[in-house]
């Protein structure tokens, strides 16, 4: 191989080793800012900042005026932080006192989730200033704009993938190579428990409630990291098995 060959091949190998970790990181924050994975995250958080400031007391009488209110009508609208919640009645029949604040809390997200920034998602990111506008991170905003993206970063990947198998010459190397950027990724898998562990002993006690999101986001982080170890193993173990059946074909 001439040195030329020997320098591109570096470079586009570490070219690859970055477009395959943005691919990781873009596809994580696809799967977080799906409206399922954004809504059990969050209304575990709504539902607990509502507790803490309302006493059972208080959801009880709440639950039982929203009750008698729905004898006349089909629908409630509630106001809670400057936003009026819109509630079937048909939802409060099968609810009870208890789970009130999480259906609330599931309006509320809701509200969060499709609401218009009146911007684009870029442009909206350099203008945050509020807690409130913060929120477009866990939007149907953020979740379209990382969804193309991970379209054009996976074409990006791909065709640096493609340059890399055409500098490397055999295929047993071929699997090594890619078999060693998958696990490269793969292999933080190992370290989230202690990555989280981390985060929690650091976080502040006027951050707790962030507590409650490490979990699935985590899991999140961990599924793809063991998608990524997978394939590299898969490739890897391709390549050490051409390596064996290679190596037993030699004349002794």
């Amino acid at each position: 191989m001439g040195l030329l060959k020997k320098i591109a091949r570096i470079l586009v190998s570490l070219l690859f080793a970055v477009s395959l970790s943005l691919l990781s990181l873009t596809i994580v924050l696809s799967l977080l800012t799906s409206y399922d994975n954004s809504k059990a995250i969050f209304t575990s958080v709504y539902a607990k900042a509502i507790g803490n400031q309302v006493t059972p007391e208080q959801i009880e009488e709440t639950y039982n005026s929203l009750s008698l209110y729905c004898k006349e009508r089909d629908v409630v609208s509630v106001p809670f932080m400057n936003e009026n919640i819109t509630i079937n009645c048909s939802e409060i029949a099968t609810t009870n006192s208890t789970n009130l604040i999480y259906l609330v809390s599931e309006k509320l997200f809701d509200i969060f989730y499709y609401k218009s920034y009146g911007c684009e998602f870029i442009k909206c990111l350099q203008e945050i200033n509020s807690a409130e506008g913060a929120m477009i991170l866990f939007s149907s905003t953020a979740h379209a704009f990382f969804n193309n993206l991970i379209l054009i970063v996976l074409l990006v990947t791909a065709l640096i993938g493609a340059i890399l198998l055409l500098l490397i010459e055999t295929w047993p190397e071929r699997f090594k190579s890619f078999g060693l950027h998958f696990l490269f990724i793969g292999v933080f898998f190992f370290l989230m428990p202690y990555l989280k562990e981390l985060v929690l002993e650091k976080l502040p006690p006027e951050l707790a409630v962030i507590g409650d999101v490490l979990d699935p986001v985590f899991k999140i982080i961990s599924s793809v990291l063991l998608i990524f170890l997978i394939v590299g193993v898969i490739l890897a173990g391709i390549w050490l098995l051409m390596r064996f059946f290679v190596k037993k074909k030699q004349p002794k």
